[in-house]
């Protein structure tokens, strides 16, 4: 709104100048205005004429339908034009020389440039908090955490909250030994303690608790579930200085 009171401003100073001077004595200068993208007018650009040698402005107006634009009565001089628009690059064209006795000075297209702005590639990426609470569970995103540089399954462990790992390795949730280990959400055929103690802590993506299992665990007697996620390229298993293992339904 701002800038569109400002070009109405604009045209009414040069609209009061031309009717304070009906008899135009000096040159008229026309030319029209055009998108160098797609050849189109642009309406309603700015053109202002200045002085060469102090760059005062002598003359100016607004380009009309089609981006035709008319300068009246200038004296005979030195002069640039500045041509510019929103969303365009605003154009100084020099060089505009108007003799003694010149009618007329036709400048024929002037191209303005669209003002692109490149901008650099911008990766947005949502990032998991360390450790959520959901509806029937807790995660624990072991990446998030700096539990995964070094250490193994039950280094992880020891960081989730209301999971205890004690010296013989023995895990408890809640302060309570009867619970189960899943990996992946199945049992494992290898004791969970020694399982988790060659399984390197980098293995391993998230920790869920189910501190409430449903009736398809049959939970009665148990404190709840541990279910280690693993990072999707470890589930082939391991080798060398890995290890592999299976699951048994």
């Amino acid at each position: 709104m701002r800038t569109f009171l400002l070009l109405l401003s604009f045209i009414s100073l040069f609209a009061t100048t031309a009717n304070a001077n009906p008899e135009v004595k000096g040159t008229s200068i026309t030319g029209t205005v055009i998108s160098a993208s797609d050849e189109k007018g642009v309406e309603f650009a700015t053109i202002s004429l200045h002085n060469t040698s102090d760059s005062a402005l002598v003359s100016g107006t607004i380009a009309q339908a089609g981006g035709l634009f008319l300068l009246e009565d200038v004296a005979p001089g030195n002069y640039y034009l500045r041509i510019g628009f929103i969303g365009f690059i605003t154009l100084s064209k020099a060089n505009i020389e108007i003799k003694k006795g010149q009618k007329n000075l036709a400048l024929g297209q002037i191209q303005l440039e669209p003002n692109v702005e490149q901008l650099q590639e911008v990766e947005i990426t949502s990032e998991a908090r360390v450790f959520e609470t959901k509806i029937d569970k807790k995660v624990f995103n072991v990446a998030k955490s700096g539990a995964s540089v070094g250490g193994n399954g039950l280094d992880a462990l020891r960081e989730v909250p209301s999971v205890e790992v004690d010296a013989e390795d023995n895990i408890q949730l809640r302060g309570q030994s009867n619970v189960r280990i899943f990996i992946d959400g199945r049992p494992s055929a290898i004791p969970a303690n020694q399982l988790l103690k060659q399984l390197p802590s980098s293995a391993i993506e998230k920790i869920e608790l189910v501190t409430n299992p449903s009736a398809k665990f049959d939970p009665e007697g148990m404190s709840g579930i541990i279910n280690i996620i693993l990072k999707k390229e470890n589930n082939s298993g391991f080798n060398g200085s890995r290890f592999k293992y299976r699951y048994v339904a």
